[in-house]
């Protein structure tokens, strides 16, 4: 699978290096990038990509989708939120800003409970 994301890679790139910087192009190889687990290049492309097509619903969904991916659920959920207000009747905006908000809550929730639990390892220390 490596190799066909290194050859998508490959086949997106040629043509912007060319000077094709058509939208798709940016979104594809951002796709192949997202495959091969390399969040913060598909979010360079994905970001090229809107500069080109601000109103391009699946560039938006896919930001929101690299941002969950980045851990960065602040920043997807308004991406999402904007996208959404946007384009109401496209249910792929409700259905991963639902995803990105319960991930969000987890993360919180964690977070929580690791400070908590810092907090009381201190205390014994201090007692």
């Amino acid at each position: 699978m490596a190799g066909c994301n290194h050859a998508a890679i490959s086949l997106y790139t040629k043509p912007i290096e060319f000077g094709n910087t058509n939208a798709t192009n940016y979104f594809q190889r951002s796709a192949s990038y997202l495959w091969q687990g390399n969040a913060t290049r598909a979010l360079e492309d994905i970001d090229d990509c809107l500069a080109l097509e601000p109103r391009f619903a699946a560039a938006i969904v896919r930001k929101g989708t690299i941002m969950h991916r980045l851990s960065r659920y602040d920043d997807g959920i308004i991406v999402l939120e904007e996208g959404f207000n946007q384009f109401t009747s496209n249910p792929d905006f409700q259905n991963i800003l639902t995803n990105l908000k319960r991930a969000k809550h987890l993360y919180d929730a964690t977070e929580k409970r690791h400070k908590t639990a810092i907090e009381c390892l201190r205390r014994t220390r201090n007692e």
